[in-house]
């Protein structure tokens, strides 16, 4: 996975990061919808469509199915370079987190509520603490349900999400 490292610098001009993104942002909504981020990571950086569902999951840090101009920006200042994807065992533990969450995700809605994350917990063997508490600890974002990325915070599994 060589295509785009360009991308990912700390150094990169905001000005370039703003025109990648508006490059992409196709409709000129001021975000970026799974159709054009496909177009991003599947036809110009050359991720599988598997690779490519996992990471918009990873860059929608608040779970409204779009990327946002802050979480693109963060994404591409990051410097991860894909090191997930360039890991087949961290890779691998990746697919099973996100298998684990679509399992307690019944209503499809890329977010656990309150009850679905508390199902988790109970399987996870977590049933003696707090839920409202760990709850309101893992949900970063405030919405009051949690999204793959603040699971993964959770986990503390990818690079990307610090």
């Amino acid at each position: 996975m060589q295509a785009g490292f360009s991308y990912f610098d700390k150094s990169t001009p905001e000005v370039a990061i703003r025109s990648i993104f508006d490059r992409y942002d196709t409709d000129k909504k001021g975000k970026l919808q799974d159709n054009e981020m496909q177009n991003l990571l599947q036809k110009d950086l050359g991720l599988s469509d598997e690779q490519a569902e996992i990471y918009f999951r990873l860059l929608d840090k608040n779970g409204d199915h779009n990327i946002s101009f802050e979480e693109f920006h963060d994404w591409l200042r990051s410097g991860e370079h894909f090191e997930v994807l360039n890991d087949e065992e961290k890779f691998h533990s990746l697919l099973k987190a996100f298998s684990y969450f679509k399992q307690f995700d019944t209503d499809n809605s890329d977010k656990l509520d309150r009850e679905q994350f508390e199902r988790m917990m109970n399987y996870f063997g977590y049933s003696a603490i707090n839920m409202d508490e760990a709850f309101a600890n893992m949900d970063k974002c405030k919405t009051g349900a949690l999204t793959f990325w603040e699971f993964m915070v959770w986990l503390k599994w990818v690079p990307v999400l610090n």
